[in-house]
């Protein structure tokens, strides 16, 4: 009996071995995505157009204020507004929303582990997390993380329902479709590359398995389905029926899109899309092209409609080119099919072989990488700087080498091995963007990703001015504030001061406690004021560098030598609160 019951156990133990691998493989996917997204949400100031959303929220819960603002975002706007309610208002509560979508969306591809495979749905997970451009987004207050969460499940949740017919797919894909025509304009971008792409695939693309039961028609026709996703929309865009000017702005949301169309001659350039892929997704660059090539070679109906749809967003972000967030978009399509694309080379068994090749190309790699960045470091200065690029093009060559003798001696293992070295090299490079980009740089202009932000002085400025009420007042928000300024992020930061009036001119004469001026005008105040001035925004710059170097140091140093323009303000105290 001992020996059966241990036999049974081990069995039992073997069958349970691969599904504890997938949950841990899951768990440590959450960590990195919830790293990425959720740390030091609070770090940089909410730009003016995070600030415009966060104050539709915040002004609908305040008594005897009129809304100045409307929320472009009504899905983002009643959750956040509920959540404030529950933990307060800071400048990480206005970004948890769409940081905690964000965190889902990278989880998503786990739900399509029959069509991605198991190593398909870890790799596209993986780059997912380590996007750049989605980490930005994720960690923005806004309706875009919002946008493309729906889009992924509505695109899971639609090829389950086609492929199984089970009811949960259905409510997932009304549920989803609800909540991104309450979210973003970029859900629009969304539907409509998703039509092109079913276009295309219907007129040249490969036939679908027709034993599936594609049960498309009912879908359409499911009153179920139909009064969920209704439900949900009118729900997300009113919060619950509370704020019923919400239909009116959600339904503003296709107007903006269709007004986002630039075929204008001039800046910003045509091709700036793409500098921002190069800049911040090089593993869909590298891996996405690859994974063209496998699919236009292949031609089977899911590998080709993720090339048909990457392609309808490649030429909706050239003809939406002010609007980056399209680069995001891009992402769903684009990792999707390389995880597929290494999910279908990984199913040929290969023994330890492969990860000796993959060691071998995560070194030579990260050797490309090192000189590289040293050529850009180095080369402003003189001295033997070529030697780098001849290191990083003698790395390129070792890689051809070894992958040509790993060819001669295993096929499927030198496949896999570099791929797998590859992918390594690129999940560690563009995690470092990523965490530049969301965690450093999301209020730096010489981003491409950044036009306008909110500068850290803001918080000085208002630090000061609370330090002075303390001292004169024994109040934080004690003192009287009249702001020449309109801006929304000042309007913000200053939402606790009571009263603090903002607008675009000061009366003649008055002194309140503190005034604040743009730096060119010259207030005729009645009292004595001492002024020091703060940098209250920053905006893009027109110029880019030119040289490879530059760029090199740009693109794997994250330093460069451009500047970018300052909107200054002066902060008047009146002299008598700051006399000792």
């Amino acid at each position: 009996m001992v020996e059966t019951h241990e036999f049974l156990s081990a069995g039992m133990d073997d069958k349970a071995r691969p599904a504890v691998m997938v949950l841990g493989l899951i768990l440590l996917v959450a960590l990195a995505a919830g790293v990425m997204r959720l740390t030091d949400l609070g770090q940089i100031p909410l730009s003016p157009a995070e600030a415009n959303e966060a104050l539709a929220a915040w002004q609908f819960w305040q008594p005897g204020q009129v809304a100045a603002v409307a929320a472009g975002s009504p899905a983002y706007f009643t959750l956040t507004a509920l959540l404030t309610q529950v933990v307060g208002v800071s400048d990480t509560v206005v970004r948890l929303v769409p940081a905690l979508l964000g965190l889902a969306t990278c989880l998503l591809p786990w739900l399509w582990q029959e069509r991605l495979g198991q190593v398909g749905a870890l790799v596209a997970s993986l780059l997912l997390a380590v996007s750049a451009t989605g980490a930005a987004l994720s960690r923005t207050a806004g309706g875009h993380s919002l946008a493309i969460f729906a889009t992924l499940l509505l695109v899971i949740a639609y090829d389950n329902y086609q492929e199984s017919s089970r009811p949960r797919w259905r409510l997932a894909l009304a549920g989803a479709l609800g909540l991104g025509l309450a979210s973003a304009p970029l859900f629009y971008s969304a539907l409509a590359t998703l039509l092109i792409a079913r276009l295309i695939g219907r007129v040249i693309g490969p036939a679908e398995d027709e034993e599936s039961p594609h049960p498309s028609a009912s879908l359409l026709l499911d009153r179920t389905a139909g009064l969920l996703w209704i439900g949900v929309f009118i729900a997300l865009s009113t919060l619950f029926l509370w704020h019923p000017a919400g239909l009116g702005q959600s339904a503003a949301l296709p107007v903006h899109w269709f007004n986002s169309f630039n075929v204008r001659v001039g800046e910003p350039a045509w091709y700036t899309p793409f500098l921002a892929l190069a800049r911040y997704e090089w593993p869909l660059l590298l891996c996405g092209l690859m994974a063209v090539a496998w699919a236009t070679w292949h031609s089977e109906p899911l590998p080709a409609l993720l090339v048909y749809w990457l392609a309808a967003g490649l030429m909706l972000a050239f003809l939406q080119r002010d609007h980056l967030e399209n680069v995001a978009l891009l992402t769903l399509p684009g990792y999707l099919l390389v995880g597929l694309f290494v999910n279908r080379q990984f199913e040929q068994p290969a023994g330890w072989f492969r990860w000796l090749v993959a060691a071998v190309f995560a070194l030579v790699g990260a050797m490309v990488y090192v000189n590289l960045a040293r050529y850009g470091r180095v080369e402003p200065y003189g001295a033997n700087a070529i030697g780098y690029l001849w290191l990083a093009l003698i790395g390129f060559f070792l890689a051809v080498i070894a992958f040509s003798f790993a060819y001669s001696w295993e096929k499927g293992a030198a496949v896999q091995g570099a791929l797998a070295g590859l992918l390594a090299v690129l999940l560690a490079f563009n995690w470092g963007i990523a965490w530049w980009l969301g965690h450093v740089a999301a209020n730096d202009p010489r981003e491409r990703w950044v036009t306008t932000a909110t500068d850290d002085d803001v918080r000085l400025l208002v630090g000061l001015i609370q330090e002075i009420g303390r001292q004169a007042a024994n109040a934080d928000h004690g003192l009287e504030i009249q702001a020449a300024v309109d801006s929304p992020a000042l309007r913000w930061y200053l939402r606790d001061f009571n009263p603090a009036v903002v607008g675009t001119a000061l009366p003649v004469g008055v002194q309140p406690d503190v005034v604040i001026t743009p730096v060119a005008s010259e207030p005729q105040l009645g009292s004595d004021y001492l002024g020091m001035d703060f940098v209250l925004s920053r905006t893009e710059t027109p110029t880019t560098p030119t040289d490879l170097a530059a760029r090199l140091r740009g693109w794997l140093l994250r330093q460069t030598a451009e500047t970018y323009q300052q909107e200054r303000v002066i902060l008047w105290l009146r002299a008598d609160l700051a006399r000792p």
